[in-house]
């Protein structure tokens, strides 16, 4: 304690023996010096504070998306399971028969049928497929074989369409790949 007011008593008297205008000039130096630490720690905290404020907001943006996409994948997950639900309903379509019986009653001749499976992934849904051809159809008997082919169900998905136009100005030639999806157990 001595030594810090013995230093004290020693800077008093330096500062003493020094004129006016030196007296004056340490004042102001010693002001301005301390004005300009201040301004420093300032600006230290005040951009602190604008990358705490600016990490806020974007962490803030960052949970708002990912509080959307929760409620996104909630309901994406609940469509899902409606859908297994709704197909282990209606996974009695037999997917060759059911092409059989629209080109029938719609007048086309269906010729090359190749029926596949595949196998079942990890929720039970089976994959099946049927490729076929169709010639000289006109275009009203394609249109109505489209249209009772999507008159099957959701469950029934057209794959590959590919029509191609023969010789004979007036037929189209078809081949096309539809694809059924069934739940098994």
């Amino acid at each position: 304690m001595s030594a810090i007011k013995g230093l004290v008593d020693r800077t008093r008297l330096a500062f003493n023996r020094l004129t006016q205008q030196e007296q004056m000039f340490v004042v102001v130096g010693s002001l301005a010096g301390l004005f300009f630490l201040l301004l420093i720690v300032a600006l230290t905290v005040s951009s602190a504070t604008h990358k705490i404020e600016k990490r806020t907001r974007i962490n803030k943006a960052k949970l708002e998306e990912l509080v959307r996409l929760q409620g996104e994948y909630k309901w994406r997950k609940q469509a899902s399971e409606r859908k297994i639900r709704a197909f282990k309903r209606k996974s009695k379509v037999l997917l060759v028969k059911s092409v059989e019986d629209a080109a029938k009653k719609s007048g086309v001749d269906l010729r090359d049928i190749k029926p596949s499976k595949g196998k079942a992934n990890e929720d039970g849904v089976r994959e099946s497929r049927v490729r076929l051809k169709a010639s000289k159809l006109s275009a009203d008997r394609l249109e109505d074989f489209l249209k009772r082919l999507d008159q099957l169900g959701d469950e029934t998905v057209l794959r590959e369409l590919k029509v191609t136009r023969p010789r004979r100005k007036d037929t189209l030639n078809v081949e096309l790949t539809l694809t059924t999806y069934r739940i098994e157990g």
